[in-house]
């Protein structure tokens, strides 16, 4: 091979591996500005605008992998998980060994909970550089999350020396001694924490955790206090606060907190619950209706508080209105106990007269109807005896003294004297079998007999009027 070929393929090779390189190093005026002012409003707290410059310094330049984990960082902030993830992965097309994006990404696996994902991002980096404080930080959480303690601690210690702000990394140690309840050992990094930052709201809030846990409840307060002052949006904070002020019977304060709660974030149903129960035991109602109502709606299979609204609106009703309530109530029984009564518990099936009614716990007693009697073509001394419901007569004729018992009607038999008795007027001449008297457009279903006249139901008055909120 001439030397002029082995030049050409040397420069064509090398050139093949520069372009990309200086395509992601492209440090042109116009790609770096957009790049540094993107940083620029990132420190600001201005991420909107800072997005805007990352995307064009992207637009300029593809290749540009700091504009992109920039852009992921902030996207991941403002919980654009799978955004943030798109970005970090063109870095990492661009770049496999990126550092920042590796830990970035072992970062958002953590966020989802994929742990062991988590720790292969986590572990690339630090084979990289094993100075990633990032790195070891994100590996240390990773272990916590699959309650590996003791390789979560070594990880977590590695990652002070090289964190730039070591405050989450003191505040981390001590969740892990906390879950391990070692509250002894949890205080003493959180308090490592606040050394470091004591503005750390969520520091203070596990500290007065651990010291509730000790028992030590005043000191406890004083942490709470001071995270739900730094954190205002803490509703955890805010909670424990509150409760301890229930604890001690101070409503005013504990309904202050809850007030805070929902301030923050309508649907909390527990805070709804808690200022329903103080303003009950204020007596004031309808301040007290308002959140059980609101309590309802978020959890409405709590049946429990629905009786309990119910109970709670009667002595906000006037009398009328409660009288309405009652009316339409008994009107719905009595719709309830129609519609639920079968039609063959009030007749029993033809058969054998010596055969028992099997919903009769007495088949000898008669259920005598008092609102009217029926005449059975007998003397009009003999008419005046009730009729009751009763199983098939036994074979006997009942004597004209006896209760005549009610059942179904043997539409074909003659009137011999071991037929039941059918409750229809007797036909007054000389023709024995009985003769039917014609039914009426409403009659019940064939086996049923109506027993007494039909409440009439009372009209309903309207809706009662709902309570102003």
């Amino acid at each position: 091979m001439s030397f002029q070929t082995r030049l050409f393929l040397c420069l064509w090779a090398l050139g093949s591996i520069l372009t990309p390189a200086l395509l992601m190093a492209d440090t042109s005026p116009d790609n770096q500005y957009y790049l540094d002012r993107g940083n620029l409003f990132v420190k600001e707290g201005r991420p909107q605008t800072a997005i805007k410059f990352y995307r064009e310094a992207i637009e300029r330049n593809p290749y540009n992998v700091q504009a992109r984990n920039n852009l992921g960082e902030i996207y991941a902030k403002t919980n654009l998980i799978d955004e943030a993830m798109e970005q970090f992965d063109k870095a990492l097309e661009v770049q496999p060994n990126y550092v920042p994006a590796l830990n970035n990404k072992s970062y958002l696996f953590i966020q989802k909970r994929m742990y062991n994902q988590a720790i292969l991002f986590a572990r690339k980096a630090i084979s990289i550089d094993p100075e990633s404080g990032s790195a070891h930080f994100n590996l240390g959480v990773a272990y916590l999350g699959l309650k590996r303690y003791t390789e979560s601690v070594s990880e977590l210690k590695k990652a002070i020396q090289g964190y730039r702000d070591a405050a989450p990394v003191y505040e981390k140690l001590g969740d892990v001694y906390q879950a391990q309840a070692r509250d002894e050992e949890a205080i003493a990094y959180y308090r490592q924490a606040l050394d470091v930052d004591s503005l750390d709201a969520s520091a203070r809030g596990k500290l007065g955790e651990s010291y509730l846990t000790l028992g030590d409840e005043k000191k406890a307060v004083e942490q709470f206090k001071y995270s739900a002052d730094l954190a205002p949006r803490n509703i955890g904070a805010q909670y424990r606060l509150a409760e301890h002020y229930e604890d001690v019977r101070d409503w005013d304060n504990a309904k202050r907190l809850y007030l805070i709660i929902l301030s923050i974030d309508d649907q909390q149903a527990k805070a709804h619950k808690q200022l329903a129960m103080i303003y009950e035991r204020d007596e004031k109602y309808g301040l007290a209706l308002y959140h059980w109502q609101k309590y309802a709606e978020i959890n409405p299979k709590d049946l429990d508080v629905a009786a309990h609204i119910k109970e709670l609106r009667k002595p906000l009703l006037s009398k009328k209105q409660i009288d309405q309530l009652e009316a339409e109530k008994k009107m719905k029984d009595a719709e309830t106990q129609q519609q639920a009564t079968p039609a063959a518990s009030l007749a029993m099936p033809a058969g054998n007269g010596n055969q028992p009614n099997p919903w009769d716990s007495n088949p000898s007693a008669a259920v005598p109807v008092p609102t009217s009697t029926v005449s059975v073509g007998v003397p009009a001394a003999q008419n005046e005896q009730p009729v009751g419901v009763a199983p098939i007569d036994t074979g006997a004729s009942a004597p004209s003294n006896q209760t005549v018992n009610m059942s179904p009607v043997n539409a074909g038999a003659s009137s011999a004297s071991n037929q039941p008795v059918a409750v229809a007027p007797m036909d007054a001449g000389n023709n024995p079998a009985p003769a039917m008297a014609p039914a009426p457009a409403d009659a019940a279903p064939a086996g049923l007999v109506a027993v007494g006249d039909a409440p009439t139901a009372t009209p309903s008055q309207g809706n009662v009027p709902s309570l102003p909120k």
